[in-house]
């Protein structure tokens, strides 16, 4: 189903809301085999996954129109991708939790538009710093060092950022995904709220020239040491 989406993603709408409404009726046949939530775009038997996605091209822009909860492919005009084919890791053996998943479905039809959604996620968070020394985006530690990576949704500028541990050492890849967020305004009793910017991934190895071997350089467990579980929301 990643692949249809990635499909769907370049194609360039008439109308620009129509994008969930044109996968409807896939996504409606996929349903009758899998029987499990639609998340605007994605499925929540494999939420973690269906969250990894990242921008490919050189520009995204997200509408000034809600479409799609900023989670979701479906709220970014411009090409799409996930890097993990073939990997296969089970949502119960993952560090980060999923408390809660929903869409505000837009009329009676659960495969089309929806008003908005949040996800409600436990897991790991820490700061980063987003710099653009050339052409490409990276992320480093705010102590020093590189992480690896950044994919913006949009054009990034420089700047502090919030960071979620998504996946940890993807088998077959030697990666791991940082979901990048950005707080927003929440009521008193809410949970901390926050919006999707990016994506990061980082190398779970890099090998040593002289002696060709594989060396750890950015394990989950190193990133992320000092840091407690925390529950938040993404819209």
């Amino acid at each position: 189903m990643f692949l249809i989406s990635e499909n769907y993603a370049v194609r360039t709408m008439t109308i620009p809301s129509d994008k969930l409404p044109a996968l409807s009726a896939l996504s409606e046949i996929w349903n009758r085999h899998l029987n499990v939530p639609y998340l605007a775009g994605l499925w929540h038997m494999d939420l973690l996954w269906g969250l990894s996605w990242r921008r490919t091209g050189l520009s995204g822009v997200r509408p000034t129109t809600h479409r799609a909860p900023t989670w979701s492919w479906a709220s970014l005009d411009g090409n799409v991708a996930w890097d993990h084919w073939g990997a296969e890791v089970s949502m119960d053996d993952s560090i980060i939790r999923i408390e809660q998943a929903c869409v505000d479905i837009q009329g009676s039809n659960r495969f089309g538009q929806v008003n908005g959604g949040y996800v409600i996620l436990s897991g790991l968070m820490k700061h980063f710093h987003m710099l653009s020394p050339d052409e490409t985006t990276r992320l480093y530690k705010t102590e020093g060092g590189e992480v690896g990576m950044a994919f913006m949704d949009t054009d990034p500028e420089p700047r502090i950022v919030l960071g979620l541990l998504l996946l940890s050492d993807v088998p077959y890849k030697s990666l791991g995904f940082i979901l990048l967020l950005e707080h927003v305004p929440s009521g008193p009793d809410e949970l901390p709220t926050f919006v999707r910017i990016g994506i990061a991934d980082y190398a779970s190895y890099k090998r040593d020239k002289q002696k060709a071997a594989r060396k750890e350089v950015a394990d989950a467990s190193e990133l992320f040491k000092d840091c407690k579980m925390q529950t938040i929301k993404i819209l």
